[in-house]
């Protein structure tokens, strides 16, 4: 195969930083766990560690960052995945070509979460981005380390790393790895606190309501062929990732002839273990589009690598099967970028959210909402709001009751979501919003969503 352009990854990166940097600037906040991780990042300003090991120190160390240079949350989140995602497009590029980089850019998963904030397509990028490089061993430690500093799940490509290492590799990818974990590990330091993998939480949510999560390994390993048969629909979700992921299998078990398609078989292998790991790493917990991304980035990953391969073995046919592939891409990318224009679930709330919001008095901390998705902005900090559940609200508390109960919590404003208020008749003279005043609660406005304050 014929080495790529040394202009395609510039090319590559620059092409994603347009096209997510578009994507990232439609619409306002929409995953929830962005305050959370608000939460964490203040937290670790303070000196604070977390209360569990969900996540490592990677990204509230970054939002602590931008907020002591002043940048938004928001914005600052959405370009460390953007980044992350130019980084994976133009190593993509400088492995197996432009078109190849191309393909992957035009694809709906990349294309939504690499515009949206959260950690997914940090680690998942970094994480690719390793194997792709692993001819510079310092490189592909540092970039796993780092994936590993924002996702646990990121161990899922140490494996495959080593396996793509060349000989002689992994002592200088070590090095680059330690690098990599230092955000976590400092973190760590800073605090005072040890904080390690810590995945009760969504071992409870895969057993399902009232049902104890698995009993050790045991159970885990119990559990895991029917939770991959949960995750296969998430993880291979289209027509493009279920063929990438047979040509990428393919790719991994023809042998080749020549020094370059033992290189592609080699990586083909290595991208493999990793989706494979990743994959089996959500059967044991559960699965959504997000949290399967690693895997489906691999599956449609392997479409450029067996083209690739095909180039490799038929260099007449190189330039065709390249032009081919810009072909599907643009046909792939006449669906998926109009498709971006739509509002991201959640999106269209919190955009309510702000507009109810920005008639109110000013808040001085936290509301007292029913919709996790509510949250408020106090000295540039996203701070989540105490939801009712937590509060020993019932279906029967009053308004004269909840009163009370935001009184002992020092909370005086509160924010109704009325589709949610259905299942909570008691504050019906709440969410039905006819009244300026109800039991010590005053009316700041009643549309989209029912403000009220002490």
């Amino acid at each position: 195969m014929a080495r790529p352009s040394p202009l395609a990854p510039l090319l590559a990166a620059a092409l994603t930083v347009l096209v997510l940097g578009w994507a990232a600037s439609l619409h306002g906040l929409h995953f929830v766990d962005l305050v959370a991780f608000s939460r964490r990042a203040r937290e670790l300003t303070a000196g604070r560690g977390p209360t569990d090991g969900l996540y490592p120190f990677g990204l509230p160390a970054w939002l602590a960052f931008a907020h002591s240079a002043g940048v938004a949350l928001l914005p600052a989140a959405r370009a460390l995945s953007v980044a992350a995602a130019a980084l994976l497009a133009a190593t993509s590029a400088r492995r197996l070509g432009l078109p190849a980089a191309v393909w992957l850019l035009a694809q709906a998963p990349f294309l939504t979460w690499g515009s949206s904030e959260g950690t997914d397509m940090v680690a998942a990028g970094l994480s690719i981005a390793a194997v792709f490089c692993a001819d510079r061993p310092r490189l592909a430690g540092l970039l796993v380390g780092l994936a590993l500093s924002f996702r646990w799940t990121a161990a899922a490509w140490l494996p495959a790393l080593a396996l793509a290492l060349p000989a002689g590799g992994r002592l200088p990818a070590l090095g680059g790895f330690v690098v990599g974990v230092l955000p976590h590990v400092l973190g760590c330091a800073f605090t005072g606190t040890l904080v390690l993998p810590d995945q009760s939480l969504n071992l409870t949510i895969a057993a399902g309501p009232g049902a104890p999560p698995p009993a050790g390994p045991a159970g885990i390993f119990a559990r895991m062929p029917r939770g991959l048969a949960e995750a296969a629909p998430f993880l291979v979700p289209d027509i493009a990732s279920r063929l990438g992921a047979a040509l990428l299998l393919a790719t991994a078990l023809l042998p080749s002839r020549t020094a370059a398609g033992s290189a592609l078989r080699r990586l083909a292998g290595a991208l493999l273990v990793g989706g494979v790991l990743h994959a089996v790493g959500l059967a044991a917990v559960f699965a959504n589009p997000r949290l399967a991304l690693p895997t489906t980035l691999v599956a449609l990953a392997g479409v450029g690598v067996a083209a690739g391969r095909i180039g490799e073995a038929a260099p007449r046919w190189q330039r065709a099967v390249g032009g081919g592939l810009l072909l599907l891409a643009a046909g792939t990318a006449a669906t998926t970028l109009p498709a971006l224009r739509a509002p991201p679930k959640g999106a269209e709330f919190v955009t309510a959210l702000r507009g109810a919001l920005a008639g109110c008095p000013e808040l001085a901390g936290p509301a007292l909402a029913n919709n996790a998705l509510v949250h408020t902005e106090v000295g540039g900090w996203l701070v989540p709001a105490v939801q009712l559940s937590g509060l020993r609200v019932t279906p029967r508390t009053t308004p004269a009751a909840l009163g009370r109960i935001a009184d002992e919590a020092g909370l005086r404003v509160l924010v109704l979501d009325p589709v949610r208020a259905r299942g909570q008749p008691g504050l019906n003279p709440l969410s039905s919003g006819t009244d300026e005043e109800v039991d010590g609660w005053r009316r700041c406005t009643d549309r989209p969503l029912r403000i009220w304050t002490r």
